[in-house]
């Protein structure tokens, strides 16, 4: 599927500026839309991932930090997180929340402002590469996802929880609604004056409206070289968590 999605400007300063626009209501924003499931999710993602002490994993397009933390419980002081995002203010309170951090509560955590499309880093440098709701705002999937195949290590494992397409038409068009019509109104405290383009929470339905089924997005993942792929639909199909392997 290619993206119908109208980018109002550059892609960098677009996306830069949404997620800055709503970093200080951001954690709280996510609790309130998805009515606290986020955790859940996940739950579901790290248990699927079977993280094991001592990998160095990367989080694209970490945001405050969630993923990022949890998978640090998870490797212990051997390991290591890498968590990048494009947005400046996302960053600075991901920061704030690691200066926060009880020493010695799991792997250290680096945070880099970074482009998913363009991963400062060399070939094969992780053994996980793991994303939450980022895919959609990439103008550009198929190179975002090219670049997490090419800083994985071989035998390396991918993991991408995102918003899906549910299966039944009932709760599609339910689920449709809710993005396209509460989630704007929940998150209209979220907006500042200046930005340009669609307020900051009727974009995700935008990203959403247009976004790869599960098993298209699974061919673009095998058409990207990843091997085992696999995808686990949560809450009825509303977000999917897909599963892939580097070739060794």
């Amino acid at each position: 599927m290619r993206s119908t999605v109208s980018w109002p400007g550059p892609r960098e300063g677009f996306i830069r500026s949404l997620f800055d626009r709503i970093a200080p209501g951001y954690d709280l924003m996510n609790r309130v839309m998805t009515g606290g499931i986020w955790w859940w999710w996940q739950r579901r993602l790290f248990a699927l991932a079977g993280l094991r002490p001592g990998e160095r994993v990367l989080d694209v397009g970490c945001g405050t930090g969630d993923l990022s933390f949890w998978a640090a419980r998870l490797l212990g002081p051997e390991g290591e997180v890498v968590g990048v995002d494009i947005s400046p203010r996302m960053l600075a309170r991901a920061r704030k929340r690691l200066l926060a951090r009880r020493p010695g509560a799991g792997a250290p955590i680096r945070f880099l402002e970074a482009d998913a499309l363009s991963l400062p880093f060399p070939d094969n440098s992780f053994d996980v590469v793991l994303t939450g709701f980022v895919l959609r705002n990439l103008p550009e999937l198929s190179r975002g996802l090219r670049e997490m195949f090419r800083v994985l290590r071989p035998g390396g494992r991918f993991f991408c929880l995102e918003l899906s397409q549910p299966p039944s038409l009932w709760v599609r068009s339910f689920f449709r609604f809710y993005l396209g019509r509460v989630v704007p109104l929940l998150g209209f405290w979220a907006r500042t004056p200046g930005g340009s383009g669609p307020s900051p929470y009727r974009w995700i339905f935008l990203s959403w409206a247009d976004f790869p089924g599960p098993g298209e997005l699974g061919r673009m993942l095998a058409e990207t070289g990843f091997s085992s792929i696999r995808w686990h639909s949560l809450s009825g199909g509303i977000a999917c968590i897909h599963l892939g392997r580097k070739p060794c």
